[in-house]
């Protein structure tokens, strides 16, 4: 199926630069092709991965990861996704896609790839390095695996209401299956990340807080002298805080109410018109008591 556009470039900010939407769409995003073209060594798998030799100790820990992820949502969701991950040295980095190197990036398919850097660097107040992966690659992943739970289409009046969905939904329905994993198979990684989510969400309010008005306004907006927001000290707090708000949102519904959440990501696509974000809210507020209230409490902008 066609990703729905947010899909496409959605990335996750764990503590470094970022670049603007418009930037993404003007250069070719990595490729399965692309891939293929660096020659690099490989164990296939359910999460068939990709890296250099010297990397081989890393690539291998992160698919096996992966791939115990694969198989809960297969169990849990019956979902059936066979992903790829490459883990890439800078070089190899700067060939695959022009988006900054020093965070991941999912690409949706034909490729069903995840990008994962073969290191960072870690300012303070960043998760360590295997929570940033688990982050990594279940809410990156958590996209890909989106693509199948909405399902194929041939329709194209499905994917046009697909594309009009509001973005910030598609980032929590990552955050969902990230959640969904955590919190089944490592509940204490799950309450760090959860602290993690909280802490970017303690920057004094940001300049755009509407979830409806956030990923748009955010990505066009420039700085006094023409540079990309994002790019900016508040910029980053600002995304830090969306992506703060987003991934605790998907951390309010309980485990309980997880089979109905997978529900609405299913369906949300399927219907006469396209929902805003006040009926989503309101919808997940049915599925999760108390989610307006916790929208509410983090000052988001959604009525």
């Amino acid at each position: 199926m066609r990703a729905p556009k947010s899909l496409w470039f959605a990335t996750l900010l764990f503590c470094s630069a970022t670049t603007t939407l418009a930037a993404a769409q003007r250069v070719p995003l990595a490729a399965l092709d692309s891939l293929r073209a660096l020659g690099l060594d490989s164990v296939p798998g359910v999460a068939t991965v990709f890296f250099r030799p010297a990397d081989r100790a890393r690539a291998i820990r992160l698919q096996q990861e992966l791939e115990r992820g694969l198989a809960f949502f297969r169990q849990t969701l019956s979902l059936q996704s066979r992903l790829r991950l490459a883990v890439l040295q800078p070089t190899d980095w700067a060939r695959m896609t022009a988006l900054p190197y020093g965070f991941p990036n999912n690409i949706g398919p034909p490729a069903n790839l995840i990008l994962a850097p073969v290191s960072r660097t870690c300012p303070e107040r960043c998760l360590d390095e295997s929570r940033a992966d688990l982050l990594l690659l279940f809410h990156e992943g958590g996209h890909l695996l989106t693509f199948e739970l909405v399902g194929p289409e041939t329709d194209p009046a499905y994917h046009a209401r697909l594309d009009s969905i509001p973005e910030w939904y598609w980032e929590f329905a990552a955050t969902a299956f990230l959640t969904s994993y955590l919190r089944a198979e490592r509940p204490t990684d799950a309450a760090v990340i959860e602290r993690y989510f909280q802490i970017l969400t303690s920057v004094a309010r940001p300049r755009f807080v509407h979830l409806d008005a956030w990923f748009q306004t955010m990505m066009s907006h420039t700085t006094a002298d023409g540079q990309p927001y994002l790019r900016s000290e508040p910029g980053r707090q600002n995304f830090g805080w969306y992506q703060g708000v987003v991934g605790l949102l998907g951390m309010h519904v309980p485990a309980a109410a997880e089979p109905a959440l997978f529900r609405h990501i299913r369906l949300v696509g399927r219907r006469s018109h396209t929902p805003t974000t006040r009926e989503i809210v309101q919808e997940l507020d049915a599925v999760a008591s108390g989610f307006i209230v916790r929208a509410d409490s983090l000052g988001v902008a959604w009525r």
